[in-house]
């Protein structure tokens, strides 16, 4: 039995499927790259508010 985020997910244009692996993938970059210890905090600031606009997008994208 699939749940309901993957009854959505299969509901998604391919357009749309492609967008959410785009921002999946995006966003774990961001992720990766926030960990790097060489970068400033401005720069810290700037990858928080990108990852919280593309899991934003995702989230009205699948319909949560």
């Amino acid at each position: 039995m699939k749940s309901e985020t993957w009854e959505r997910i299969d509901k998604l244009t391919e357009a749309q499927t492609a967008r959410v692996e785009e921002i999946v993938v995006e966003d774990t970059r961001l992720s990766i790259e926030f960990l790097d210890t060489r970068i400033t905090c401005e720069r810290k600031k700037e990858i928080t508010a990108q990852i919280e606009a593309l899991r934003t997008e995702r989230l009205e994208l699948i319909g949560e």
